[in-house]
């Protein structure tokens, strides 16, 4: 039996996991010796396309699994196992058997109830750390027809009688987070490849892997490196949709898209590039000189990998399109919806998964709460510093990398909100640069008029907010962004359904902030509150104006404690910050 360079690929990952394997230049990774132990982490050296490993330690050395395998299973357990065994339990780590299969019957159409031992292939997606998503299979017949049923674990208990899946995993991806390709060398790379599909994905991955390590990196510009990532998303061409969030993998990286030379490989191209552009450096396409419906594993077919480095001059930069600039009545000036929270006020004087853990789950629908004058826009100014720079929320994590946020207030002007930015970046030490990297604000100074039930206002706003590459959205606030009854629960089942569509539109979640009624609750429609995944109650207490207590309440099965929280003002250092109180 033999084995795929992909299925050599997973097999060493996923057997050298618990020794440490890390990365170290093209297809070689390191590890700690699994033969002779040790706490070295770069002791045992491993190619992944050819399965040669040497220890520098110990000097064992082999190549291929079987024969890894049998050796592993001497040092773990003490007794070498037969060839045959080695392999059988390699096949066990890969999921899929090593000889090329043929699915027995034709695989056209749906069908349900596949042999995954008749897979020729199986591709694995990750979340950020390494853990399994899901797996895509994919089966051929006799006549070179082919499918790829994704399936995923099921997540029982090793001992339950589960009725939903078989042997543990459960065929389809309902309900599963989608993720793309290789997702950790994404992370990882500065230079990322984006391709249509998984095996032209590990093709050229392999490829760039042995270049790099015989070439010792890849000159980019002024840079060199020593690590290219390359990925694709689940689902082919046309699956590459702005809601699954995508293109916030791709912050501040270098990215160059290769498509299939057909139709469908041509929007794909135009799809990655529009929703990459807003978090990427740079992003590029290069098209490949090969026949109709071929792509790059057609290319390397024919061709090495310096082949498609000599393309690398013709790559073409592509261009966000600008948003429609609406017009401002009688004088026709262009105006923009969106600013940097420095362009507020022209002169410079100063006046899985969870988005905050445990406090704000991603893509859900907020509504805030509170009479008025509690502090509740400050609040979330405050939480827009913290996502935009990868701060913390009431001690708590927020998503671990920046996350592009939107104010977008009805209440407070320009200038208010520009002091209470400036004092609450001062609070956090921050710089003015830090402020305006990820946040964009709008004000009445921006557009006068603002209605969530306007067509225009709403596709306006959503152009912009999709330009601009936002993930969050606070409104501010409610009562000021429609025309409808609050109380009448027609008219504000339709005003919240709006707010859907503009998250819909822009791609990014959206919280709306809103007044209490006498009781404590959501003023209005209780269709109000019913449109929400996620209600935040801000309360100040009876005693001290400066202490604020945050309730949550939320549809996803937990009910996080109550928050206490002082804010604080320095008057003479011009700043401001909202902190954590320990209640005893």
């Amino acid at each position: 039996m033999s084995a795929t360079p992909q299925q050599i690929e997973v097999y060493f990952l996923q057997r050298l996991d618990p020794y440490r394997i890390r990365h170290s230049r093209g297809n070689e990774y390191r590890s700690r010796c699994p033969f002779h132990g040790g706490s070295n982490v770069t002791a045992l050296a491993v190619n992944l396309e050819d399965g040669l490993y040497f220890c520098h330690a110990c000097g064992a050395k082999g190549k291929g699994i079987g024969e890894f395998e049998m050796h592993l299973q001497k040092a773990e357990s003490g007794s070498m196992p037969p060839i045959a065994d080695a392999l059988r339990a390699a096949e066990q780590v890969v999921g899929t058997p090593f000889e090329r299969r043929v699915h027995q019957e034709p695989v056209i159409g749906k069908r349900s109830g596949w042999n995954r031992k008749q897979a020729r292939d199986r591709y694995i997606y990750t979340d950020e750390t390494g853990n399994e998503m899901f797996s895509v299979w994919r089966f051929v017949d006799a006549a070179g027809n082919k499918v790829t049923p994704p399936d995923h674990p099921c997540g029982c208990s090793p001992d339950s009688e589960c009725q939903e899946c078989e042997g543990g995993r459960v065929w389809g991806s309902k309900g599963v987070r989608r993720v793309l390709y290789r997702l950790p060398d994404v992370l990882q790379s500065l230079v990322v490849f984006v391709v249509e599909g998984e095996k032209n994905c590990n093709d050229l991955s392999r490829a760039l892997g042995t270049y790099l390590a015989k070439a010792r990196g890849l000159a980019v510009g002024a840079l060199t490196v020593d690590r290219v990532g390359v990925t694709c998303n689940p689902g082919g061409a046309k699956a590459w949709k702005p809601e699954y969030g995508y293109g916030r993998y791709f912050q501040g990286k270098i990215v160059i898209k290769l498509g299939d030379n057909d139709e469908s490989g041509r929007q794909h191209d135009e799809d990655v590039c529009r929703d990459v552009a807003p978090f990427a450096s740079q992003v590029f396409r290069l098209a490949l000189p090969v026949g109709e419906g071929e792509d790059i594993s057609d290319f390397l077919q024919e061709h090495t990998v310096e082949d498609l480095l000599q393309l690398l001059p013709n790559r073409v930069a592509w261009q966000q399109p600008a948003p429609q600039h609406a017009l401002v009545k009688d004088n026709l000036v262009p105006r923009a919806l969106l600013v940097k929270p420095s362009e507020l006020v022209r002169n410079e004087s100063e006046g899985g998964d969870w988005l905050v853990d445990r406090l704000i789950p991603r893509n859900s629908r907020g509504l805030v709460i509170a009479p008025p004058k509690t502090g509740k826009s400050f609040f979330f100014l405050d939480l827009a510093i913290a996502l935009a720079t990868c701060g913390r929320v009431l001690s708590l994590p927020s998503l671990g990398r920046p996350v592009r946020t939107a104010i977008i207030s009805r209440e407070d002007g320009p200038q208010l909100v520009s002091e209470r930015l400036r004092g609450l970046a001062r609070g956090r030490n921050l710089d003015w640069s830090d402020v305006d990297r990820n946040i964009r604000i709008n004000t009445v100074q921006q557009s006068q008029t603002f209605r969530i039930d306007n067509d225009e206002d709403l596709t306006e706003m959503a152009e912009w907010l999709r330009g601009e590459g936002i993930e969050f959205t606070v409104l501010d606030v409610l009562n000021k962004l429609h025309g409808g009854e609050e109380n009448s629960a027609n008219d504000m089942t339709k005003v919240m359904a709006r707010f859907d569509e503009l998250a819909r539109l822009s791609g990014s979640q959206v919280c709306v902030i809103h007044h209490t009624n006498k009781g404590g609750g959501a003023r209005g429609s209780s269709s109000i509150a019913g449109w929400a995944d996620t209600i935040f109650r801000l309360e100040s207490d009876e005693s001290d104006e400066r202490l604020k207590r945050l309730f949550v309440q939320t549809k996803f099965g937990s009910t996080p404690t109550p928050r206490l929280m002082r804010y604080v003002e320095d008057t003479a250092a011009r700043s401001s910050r909202i902190e954590m109180v320990v209640q005893r």
